[in-house]
């Protein structure tokens, strides 16, 4: 079996040590999908987590969740309290934007941004040119300033974190160690990528959906692969049609919720978010055996975390990521960015071939939870699934190349090493992005095979049989 434990030199040069090309020997097999998670309630004292939801689900940002470490007195995080004059910077309502933030962010203040008269009329073609290249080399050149003070403010802050995972902080890794890691764990087939697709013609009260999941691995090089495909094709209705014109002239629903989503709207979300979303890692549990697996996104999205305004899908759905997570230790989840300015910026800061190891998920993911509406009994069975959970999963970014953005990634503590490394090796080969290809190969594969376009036809065609071909300009394929 090939193993690598999160071995590092002094001089942060990340030491490999696979065995073998072998594939790893296959885990137990998973438990009965019917398994309910223990709802016994934690004590108060060992339980930093809480929160459910009662339908409907909360209305919590993404599955990054957001918790800031805290800094000791006198540290680099002091710093950016502290205006350029080192004099502390007022208390500002993180809720709301107010003139000084308008004006240091925007360079006027609001006033002079909203004065029309400052406004240029047919500004040229040339003018422009000028003005936005000029505007990128100083983007460019302040980030670059930016790189080396966010690297010391990183570490000094990991030092402080309560609970940080093993080796935190920055890691570097030859172009030799990836293309060995490359050989060993991708190209021979034992990592392979899944990822889902949703397509749906949206109509009232009947909408006809489809959707897939896709596993890609590598076969024997990166010009070669092999696929799977598993598929399913939905019709899904309104339970109650005529409830819904009832409510118009009630004055209920969306009249008197304006920009909430509709009954239609919910189901497709349902099916896109939530349906979609458990059976990839379905997938990914009981497909993909004895390798390791690749996912698009987050390991936890809030989605599942929440059931989506469906408690039973909630409670399936902390079963399954129970078991992926934590009965097999060999995945990676790659997200493309994240909606955290200062999780960009330290992602910013990694120099080519390096990647940083974070912070556990279990905060984060427990803030989510207490944004949420739980009834009681789904509450003590999310807080009892972010305590057992959300401290294996940790968070990192990733550089894989000279020229490549950085990409964040999920891993289980045990193996985080190996799975930056896995995700780095196969970006390496998609420069200058730095993206793994095996996940966008499956993410084109899933989309080709669903047949956008084809599906499209299909459906103009059977509504043309159907004896209604106006039916079909009823709503969009998307």
């Amino acid at each position: 079996m090939a193993t690598r434990r999160g071995k590092t030199a002094g001089n942060g040069q990340v030491a490999l040590d696979f065995e073998s090309s072998e594939p790893p020997a296959a885990p137990p097999p998973p438990r009965n999908g019917s398994h309910r998670p223990s709802a016994a309630p934690p004590s108060a004292a060992e339980d930093p987590f809480a929160g459910e939801p009662d339908p409907p689900g909360p209305a919590a940002a993404e599955s990054q969740p957001k918790a800031e470490p805290k800094a000791r007195a006198g540290s680099a995080a002091d710093a950016g309290k502290n205006g350029a004059n080192g004099h502390p910077r007022p208390h500002r309502d993180s809720a709301f934007l107010d003139p000084e933030t308008i004006r240091q962010s925007f360079g006027f203040d609001q006033r002079t941004i909203l004065d029309l008269s400052r406004w240029k009329r047919d500004a040229d073609p040339a003018g422009l040119i000028e003005s936005v290249t000029a505007r990128a080399q100083k983007v460019v050149e302040r980030e670059r300033g930016r790189r080396e003070p966010v690297r010391k403010l990183v570490r000094e802050l990991i030092q402080t974190l309560p609970d940080a995972p093993p080796d935190v902080g920055f890691h570097s890794v030859s172009e030799a160690d990836l293309q060995r890691v490359a050989r060993t764990i991708l190209y021979n087939g034992a990592t392979e990528a899944v990822c889902g697709d949703y397509l749906v013609h949206d109509t009232v009260p009947l909408a006809i959906a489809q959707a897939g999941i896709c596993v890609v691995g590598y076969s024997g090089r990166q010009t070669q692969w092999h696929q799977r495909l598993f598929r399913q094709d939905w019709e899904i209705e309104l339970d109650d049609p005529l409830a819904e014109v009832t409510a118009v002239f009630e004055a209920r629903d969306r009249l008197s919720h304006p920009g909430t989503p509709n009954r239609m709207e919910m189901l497709n979300e349902l099916a896109r978010r939530g349906f979609v979303s458990f059976m990839e890692r379905q997938v990914m549990l009981t497909e993909c055996l004895g390798k390791w697996r690749m996912g698009d996104g987050v390991p936890i999205p809030l989605d599942l975390l929440t059931g989506a305004a469906n408690m039973e899908l909630l409670e399936m759905s902390l079963d399954l990521l129970r078991q992926l997570l934590l009965g097999d230790p060999r995945w990676v989840f790659v997200s493309p960015t994240s909606r955290e300015p200062g999780l960009q910026m330290i992602g910013d800061a990694l120099e080519p071939l390096e990647y940083v190891i974070l912070l556990r998920l279990h905060t984060r993911l427990q803030e989510q939870v207490d944004q949420g509406h739980y009834a009681p009994r789904y509450q003590l069975q999310a807080d009892h699934f972010v305590r057992e959970v959300g401290r294996s999963v940790v968070l990192g970014a990733f550089r894989a190349g000279p020229f490549a953005p950085p990409w964040f990634f999920f891993a289980h503590e045990d193996r985080v090493h190996e799975a930056a490394l896995i995700a780095m090796a196969d970006g390496l080969a998609l420069q200058p992005q730095g993206f793994p290809p095996l996940l966008r190969l499956a993410r084109i594969t899933c989309r080709a095979a669903l047949g956008g376009e084809a599906f499209e036809q299909l459906v103009r065609q059977a509504y043309r049989d159907a004896g209604a071909p106006e039916w079909f300009f009823r709503g969009p394929i998307r």
